[in-house]
């Protein structure tokens, strides 16, 4: 895989982290009262949407292999160094 490839993707699975990490235990009607969570939430899926458009740009084909059910993509990404 591409390095710029495997960058793009890892940014992706950090930003889904985050959207975790800032969701834990709140409610959805949170989001509404509290602007810091719904900033921080919407940013973080702003680096998703930016993530997808450059991969998009480079090559579909992680795309393709994104909307597949599954982990390999997935496992392979966690696993690689540019994550750790």
């Amino acid at each position: 895989m591409r390095p710029e490839i495997r960058k793009f993707l890892a940014d992706m699975l950090e930003a889904v982290k985050c959207i975790e990490k800032f969701t834990k235990d709140r409610k959805f009607e949170e989001m509404g009262s509290d602007d810091m969570l719904r900033a921080s939430v919407y940013w973080e899926f702003v680096v998703i949407g930016e993530a997808l458009a450059q991969l998009r740009r480079i090559d579909e084909a992680p795309l393709i292999e994104l909307a597949r059910p599954g982990e390999s993509l997935a496992s392979e990404i966690r696993s690689s160094t540019a994550i750790k």
